[in-house]
C-alpha cells in the first residue's frame, strides 16, 4: 500500500458543493423573505437581493479560485506525480493570502452598512433620551 487514499479527491469537492449549496439556500431564503413581505415589486428590495446574490457569488468564486490550485497540487502530490513541497510554500505565501485579502473587501459593504445602521439607530435613540431629559429639566 502506497498510503494514497483513492477517496481523497472527493473531499474538497464535497466541501465546495456544501458551500455552493449554502450560498444558493441563502439567496433563495432572501428572495422568499422579500416575497413574503410583499416587496417583489419594490426596486430597492430587488436591488438589495441582487447585491446580496452578487456578493455571495463573488465569495464562492474567489474561494474556489484561490483554493483549487492548492487542492490540485495536494492531489498530484498524493498521487506521486509532483513533489508538492515547494508548491505548498508558494501557494501558502501568495494565493491563500490573496483570498484572505479579498474576503474582507467583499464583506466590507455589508459590515459598513450594518455599522452605519446601528450607529444611526443608537444616535437617534440617544437624541430622544436627550430631548426627554431636557424637557423634564425645563418642566421642573
Amino acid at each position: 500500500s502506497s498510503g494514497i487514499n483513492a477517496e481523497w479527491p472527493l473531499r474538497p469537492g464535497i466541501c465546495f458543493v456544501v458551500i455552493l449549496f449554502s450560498a444558493i439556500v441563502i439567496c433563495q431564503k432572501s428572495r422568499r423573505s422579500t416575497s413574503k413581505a410583499g416587496q417583489t415589486t419594490n426596486k430597492v428590495a430587488r436591488k438589495r437581493n441582487r447585491n446580496l446574490e452578487l456578493r455571495i457569488l463573488a465569495i464562492v468564486v474567489t474561494d474556489f479560485l484561490c483554493w483549487v490550485p492548492f487542492i490540485i497540487i495536494c492531489y498530484l502530490h498524493n498521487q506521486g506525480i509532483v513533489d508538492g513541497s515547494t508548491w505548498y510554500q508558494a501557494l501558502a505565501l501568495v494565493v491563500l493570502p490573496i483570498n484572505s485579502l479579498i474576503n474582507p473587501m467583499i464583506y466590507d459593504r455589508t459590515i459598513t452598512r450594518f455599522c452605519k445602521r446601528r450607529l444611526n439607530s443608537w444616535t437617534s435613540q440617544a437624541a430622544v433620551v436627550h430631548e426627554n431629559i431636557v424637557a423634564t429639566s425645563q418642566a421642573a
